[in-house]
């Protein structure tokens, strides 16, 4: 399982496309060892994401 944090998508994609040898032809050692059977992108958004994205109070 590789698990990775970031703010942009677009820099784990660029990790994961370097350790299979996308970029480079050089692939990690680690892709190696176990058979991908799936794969699955998960986003979780800040805190205050509800807020921000709520209408006005209206008074």
């Amino acid at each position: 399982m590789v698990v990775g944090l970031a703010r942009d998508q677009w820099r784990l994609t660029g990790m994961l496309r370097r350790m299979t040898g996308a970029t480079d032809g050089i692939r990690d050692g680690l892709t190696g060892v176990p058979t991908p059977l799936s794969g699955a992108c998960c986003t979780c958004p800040p805190i205050d994401a509800p807020a921000r994205s709520a209408p006005p109070d209206e008074d």
